[in-house]
């Protein structure tokens, strides 16, 4: 089964948190991502489930 991913901006936008701290939670690796291509720089896909598996750790509102 292949998982939903979203775009860096998408990621802002549901966790409502600016770019640099996408980066910084992909990083520690609180979330989830994959790069698009080999190439630097490169697009970010951050996995949905990822992302409301964050949500669910801090308590935050999910979207309805």
């Amino acid at each position: 089964m292949d998982r939903e991913a979203v775009t860096t901006k998408q990621a802002m936008e549901i966790l409502e948190v600016s770019k640099t701290t996408i980066s910084r939670l992909v990083r520690s690796g609180e979330l989830e991502a994959y790069k698009l291509t080999t190439a630097l720089p490169s697009p970010l896909r951050i996995y949905l489930d990822s992302i409301e598996d964050l949500k669910r750790r801090r308590q935050m509102p999910t979207a309805q």
